[in-house]
């Protein structure tokens, strides 16, 4: 990568991160248990960020269809580890990719 890549990279997960803690504090939707911590799940910080960082070494990079397969195979295990530990419900994981994939193909058009 070249550094303006590099730079947008960090760019983009600063912002993902204050995007959806601004995002969790005005919805205020809990997530599917509650833990002692009271933090909110809407959306999801960890499918935010790997869909950002997937979306953005495709576009960045030349890579192949199995490669990108493989990139998006590990984000759904990673999403749906949390579902099935009811860490997050469906809706915040989808809301969460969703604004990682936003974030990134913005960043990629800059």
């Amino acid at each position: 990568m070249k550094d303006y890549d590099i730079q947008k990279f960090a760019i983009g997960i600063g912002l993902i991160f204050l995007i959806v803690k601004i995002l969790k504090q005005y919805l205020k939707i809990p997530r599917p248990v509650m833990k002692s911590d009271l933090t909110y799940g809407m959306p999801s910080t960890r499918a935010a960020t790997l869909f950002f960082i997937i979306m953005f070494l495709i576009l960045t990079n030349d890579v192949s269809i199995i490669t990108m397969l493989m990139l998006l195979t590990v984000a759904l295990v990673a999403c749906c580890i949390k579902y099935i530990m009811k860490e997050h419900s469906l809706n915040q994981l989808f809301v969460g990719a969703i604004l990682g994939v936003i974030v990134s193909l913005l960043l990629h058009k800059i």
